[in-house]
């Protein structure tokens, strides 16, 4: 195959100049803003895969500017001279509403209502428009209809098997290791959430019980598998809105670097692992976690677009971790904890919001995008992440007032020093976010801060003295 800079380029659209698919795409924004639709979609396909895609392109728009674009190719396409022909099986609306906003095309050819312009029809339509003297540009398998007849081969992420079909074809390549995009699409790292789960464990003093052990490592992991296949269905039903954003556009699912058809098999999946590692468990954790799973799925939907509702969901969602832990063990709860951890974690979730509000504010936008904030909101949720920081003192300090502090700890007293201790923690994360030191992530952050460790450490240095019956002597004979 040559290059010959006189004749046509046809390019693909779906995986060759976009990382992505604009079915799938388009699918997705109807998911989640008419998930009623959904009933209609098998009746539409059984009329041909024509009429489907032209109804849903006719029930939601689409904001191509920023798609994931494949930069390379897009830039080799930007210094070609000959006419450039988008020739694509998406829907004719799209297609044309990316040509208009690149501004390199000639002409676009897509499908309509009644004609899927995919392979041999792509190909009918080249020959008849332009003639048996074309280059190509695609991506996959059914692109080799159009190959076998093109002057000129362009592949653009192809597979390595396609690319050995063809002599001397016009390369452009930026996979990522799909391994790798999964991992990272199912955070792992937000794992660290789930430890809570153990917490239960640890406060009645049972950490050494091999039994109860295994139980909340078995909860510990059907929760993060359950918690991933959520973070993945919030992300394909973010996927506008990450790429309005700064560090979210570099999402695996926003980026092109997973996509959109893989996602959806992964999420089934984890769910279960999620759901035999939870059969193991006690009945109440089972229904805890189902729990979870439809307050998360209906936060990914809907709340999550709601003001002060969406801060107060993901307080609950902490604290149900919690009560998770207690139920797979057997462990009774108190009110006390349960309550110190909604405040603390309500707080928490207050951070996220005023570091992106902070961070979008520099951008100059008024709203957070797939929020129901502005930028006006930033001091008032300044205010009430601190005030509800500060109520979990007050929790704290309330319990270790109490009869059961008492009965627990033979030198509560000591316990006193944990209100000193979680006041500078929750100002300085406080103080960390107005300076613009804390990006948005208060887990990430809390795993990466040496501080926090320390004060970790600390804190259990204290429990176990407050436990001891000689405790209080210890500390006594030290200071003195």
């Amino acid at each position: 195959m040559h290059q010959d800079s006189d004749i046509p380029l046809c390019v693909d659209l779906d995986g060759t100049l976009v990382r992505t698919d604009l079915l799938w795409e388009s699918f997705l924004i109807l998911l989640k803003s008419k998930p009623w639709t959904m009933i209609i979609l098998p009746f539409l396909l059984i009329r041909g895969k024509a009429a489907l895609k032209n109804w849903i392109a006719l029930q939601v728009e689409v904001d191509v500017s920023v798609l994931p674009y494949h930069r390379s190719f897009l830039s080799y396409l930007k210094q070609q001279k000959r006419p450039l022909i988008l020739a694509t099986a998406t829907h004719e609306k799209f297609a044309k509403q990316i040509a208009n906003h690149l501004g390199i095309f000639h002409d676009t050819i897509a499908s309509t209502k009644h004609l899927n312009l995919s392979g041999r029809k792509k190909l009918t339509v080249i020959l008849e428009k332009y003639g048996h003297r074309f280059g190509y540009a695609g991506n996959a398998l059914v692109d080799c209809k159009i190959w076998d007849k093109a002057d000129e081969v362009i592949m653009v992420n192809a597979p390595a098997g396609l690319q050995k079909r063809y002599q001397d074809p016009v390369i452009f390549n930026d996979r990522t290791s799909p391994l790798t995009a999964i991992f990272k699409e199912m955070r792992v790292h937000q794992w660290a959430k789930n430890l809570l789960i153990f917490l239960p464990l640890l406060m009645s003093h049972n950490f050494l019980n091999s039994i109860y052990l295994l139980k909340s490592t078995l909860a510990f992991f059907a929760f993060s598998f359950c918690a991933s296949s959520v973070y993945l269905l919030n992300d394909l039903l973010d996927l506008e809105s990450d790429r309005h954003h700064s560090r979210k556009k570099r999402r695996p699912f926003a980026s092109g670097d997973l996509s959109i058809p893989k996602g959806l098999f992964i999420i089934p999946i984890l769910i279960l692992i999620s759901g035999w590692l939870a059969w193991q468990l006690p009945v109440s954790f089972q229904i805890i976690l189902l729990i979870y799973l439809v307050l998360t799925t209906t936060y990914s939907f809907m709340l999550k677009s709601i003001a002060l509702i969406d801060v107060i969901i993901l307080g609950l969602l902490y604290t149900i971790r919690i009560i998770a832990g207690g139920n797979a063990t057997g462990i009774l709860n108190t009110n006390w904890l349960l309550a110190f951890s909604f405040f603390l974690f309500v707080s928490l979730a207050f951070v996220k919001r005023f570091s992106e509000l902070k961070s979008m504010g520099l951008q100059e936008n008024s709203q957070v995008k797939g929020r129901g904030y502005f930028i006006d909101d930033l001091e008032q949720i300044g205010l009430f992440g601190t005030a509800s920081g500060y109520l979990s003192i007050m929790v704290l300090a309330l319990y270790l007032n109490s009869d059961h502090a008492h009965d627990l700890y033979p030198n509560s007293q000591i316990l006193w020093l944990l209100c000193p201790i979680f006041l500078y923690w929750i100002s300085r994360v406080w103080l960390l976010v107005r300076r613009g030191h804390l990006i948005e992530d208060p887990v990430r952050f809390t795993i990466s801060d040496l501080p926090t460790y320390i004060i970790f450490v600390v804190i259990i240095i204290i429990l176990i003295f407050a436990k001891i019956p000689l405790g209080s002597m210890v500390l006594t004979s030290f200071f003195s």
